[in-house]
């Protein structure tokens, strides 16, 4: 069946997709936790970018339109690099306070210094606070959508990965367990919350005893 020209164009689309994502910062800062110190958290992303290739894994335009019906494989693949988690367990840098603009710029700035993988131990990621160092991966899949074709499998997938190097301080699993039960406090708190009077207990002491009553387990 001969396909048309909107058929054939939403063809050439779909199979030159690309996915360019870089610079992904997700950052938790707690001040509370341990007091005096800043402790902070975070999954930095330096790129991830999914490309169509050729028949040896080599970004190029595909048209498959014209071939005939030949070339019926579509060829992609997925990078990963300077992938790496970090909790520092008395951070320098407070984030939070910056105004948005500046922000922006000092976390992109972050990933970059982030993904430069340190040597060594010594100065390296126990120090800087990584859990895990900068590491990349690559997704290489082969996809066939000829129905005809019963020589071999429609879906095709192999995939590298970079040797992942991981820290574990004693301090930082400390605070993991830690945060934890912050979690757990505040998550028991919002519970009770809602019934909390407005008022202190000296000004509207028949609130309080009502509150406490209503939060009776088993009354």
């Amino acid at each position: 069946m001969q396909k048309g020209f909107v058929d054939k164009l939403v063809q050439r689309i779909v199979d030159n997709i690309e996915i360019n994502v870089a610079d992904i910062h997700i950052r938790y800062e707690d001040t509370v936790l341990v007091p005096g110190q800043t402790v902070s958290a975070g999954v930095c992303l330096e790129s991830f970018v999914v490309t169509t290739t050729d028949e040896d894994f080599v970004r190029q335009f595909v048209d498959r339109t014209g071939s005939g019906g030949q070339h019926t494989k579509v060829h992609k693949m997925a990078r990963v690099e300077g992938f790496s988690v970090y909790w520092r367990i008395d951070d320098k840098e407070r984030f939070a306070l910056l105004p948005t603009e500046r922000r922006s710029s000092e976390l992109r700035e972050f990933v970059a210094q982030q993904s430069v993988a340190p040597t060594g131990d010594s100065g390296g990621g126990l120090e800087r606070g990584d859990l895990i160092r900068p590491t990349g991966a690559v997704l290489k899949f082969i996809h066939s959508d000829d129905p005809d074709d019963k020589t071999g499998p429609k879906f095709e997938a192999s995939f590298e990965m970079d040797d992942v190097k991981m820290d574990f301080r004693a301090e930082q699993y400390e605070q993991a367990l830690s945060l934890k039960d912050s979690a757990a406090a505040l998550a028991n708190w919002q519970m009770f919350f809602p019934y909390r009077p407005k008022t202190t207990p000296k000004q509207d002491p028949r609130a309080w005893w009502r509150c406490a009553w209503q939060n009776t387990p088993g009354r």
